[in-house]
């Protein structure tokens, strides 16, 4: 844990959870994606992962430049205020509808697409296709364990359901994150995550 982090909760527990009436305990529980000797049972490559069947996780500009048309736009980012990203460099996001890349120099890596905003677009990996018509279901007959034991909480579980997938069978600093909508259990969208 950040030494700031640690810092803030214990003046938050110290000051703030103290009351001469009713005191609470707080229970701060912060999950590693895998320890560092265990082998994922389920993942999905980074590797094999494609764009709409034809562009990897990390390409060439030019590449989404013919598959995409021109980005809607291509923003520097405040760097002060954001975690881990798949570049050690200054990057720049790059934006098609609803996909969201992270661009530095000519090669551009995956952020995130919103199938929402992207009707039409997909994921690939093997012989199988991700997008907004893809269920909870059809996902769990894929990955039960990760359905089952490894959904992540946030502060839109009571509308959407989040899923961590590794991204290689050995230990990895990123995973991917598929959002659902619990009303609809469709896809909504898929992140790359990546371990601050």
């Amino acid at each position: 844990m950040k030494p700031s982090l640690l810092l803030i909760l214990l003046c938050f527990f110290a000051f703030g959870c103290h009351s001469p009436e009713k005191q609470q305990t707080v229970v701060l529980k912060i999950k590693p994606i895998r320890k560092a000797d265990s082998v994922a049972k389920e993942y999905i490559s980074w590797d094999s992962v494609k764009l709409n069947g034809t562009m990897s996780m990390v390409s060439h500009f030019k590449t989404a430049l013919a598959e995409f048309g021109k980005p809607d736009s291509v923003i520097t980012p405040d760097y002060s205020d954001m975690g881990e990203t798949y570049w050690n460099g200054k990057f720049k996001y790059c934006y098609f509808k609803g996909l969201q890349l992270e661009k530095y120099h000519d090669s551009l890596a995956f952020k995130s697409i919103n199938f929402g905003k992207s009707p039409g677009w997909f994921i690939s990996y093997k012989n199988v296709k991700f997008d907004g018509k893809t269920t909870i279901e059809d996902f769990k007959r894929l990955f039960p364990i990760s359905v089952e034991e490894k959904e992540l909480h946030g502060t839109s579980m009571d509308k959407n359901q989040w899923i961590r997938i590794a991204t290689s069978p050995e230990p990895t600093d990123d995973a991917w994150v598929f959002l659902f909508d619990r009303n609809t259990g469709k896809l909504i969208s898929v992140d790359h995550w990546l371990d601050d």
